[in-house]
């Protein structure tokens, strides 16, 4: 038998349960998270938050269905899957590498948070035209519509799935970075000039980004 493999640093979840690499099965925590609206992992660096939120999209991707098998048989899960498993479409942010933009204006920093936004939403619609009956025009306008407005993206990508009678499962991994870094570069600024205040409060476009999806939580559950 070849020697297994340690997959330090690897987050590709696929990769991890196709070939021989050691993986300690955590797909039993699946059920019990399914009890949870919105669960958040606090966990140290290096301690598998990537490789499970990985986990999470192969399991409820619907995308993913044809593959269940192929991914989990070996699995706890596999042999006791959850009558939710491959029924949500699934979006996956990644909010790491947004701290490096902290040291810069308020409008850079808004202006990166877009872009960067509006590519993952548009990634997420080109994988799944034939399901939610999206046109080459519609995603090809996409960002130039919502340009500097990753919130109203956001909610167009959220309707689509709702007017397709479709559930949306929503990652956000390393959801902190950015105002992780925003904290500790503004600290002793005043709250007039504190971006990490203003980001956060009321009308900052951070905290209207997750206020879309908090709105529509239910509705799309």
């Amino acid at each position: 038998m070849a020697q297994r493999l340690i997959p330090y640093g690897n987050a590709n979840f696929e990769q991890i349960a196709s070939e021989n690499y050691y993986f300690v099965d955590k797909t039993k925590y699946i059920a019990d998270l399914e009890k949870y609206k919105c669960p958040v992992f606090l966990r140290p660096r290096r301690f598998g938050k990537s490789v499970f939120t990985e986990m999470l999209r192969w399991y409820y991707d619907i995308k993913a269905k044809d593959r269940f098998h192929e991914i989990f048989d070996r699995f706890y899960i596999g042999k006791n899957p959850t009558p939710n498993h491959n029924s949500y479409f699934f979006l996956a942010l990644d909010f790491s590498g947004m701290g490096v933009w902290s040291y810069e204006d308020k409008d850079f920093v808004k202006r990166q948070f877009d872009t960067k936004i509006l590519v993952d939403l548009e990634s997420f619609l080109r994988r799944n035209t034939s399901l939610l009956n999206i046109s080459g025009e519609e995603i090809s306008c996409f960002r130039t519509e919502y340009s500097g407005n990753a919130t109203g993206g956001l909610k167009h990508v959220i309707n689509r799935v709702y007017d397709n009678n479709g559930k949306l499962y929503i990652i956000i991994d390393e959801y902190d970075s950015l105002t992780n870094a925003l904290a500790i570069y503004y600290r002793h600024a005043s709250a007039e000039e504190n971006e990490y205040l203003n980001v956060l409060k009321k009308g900052g476009f951070f905290h209207s980004f997750f206020e879309a999806i908090k709105e529509r939580v239910e509705t799309i559950r």
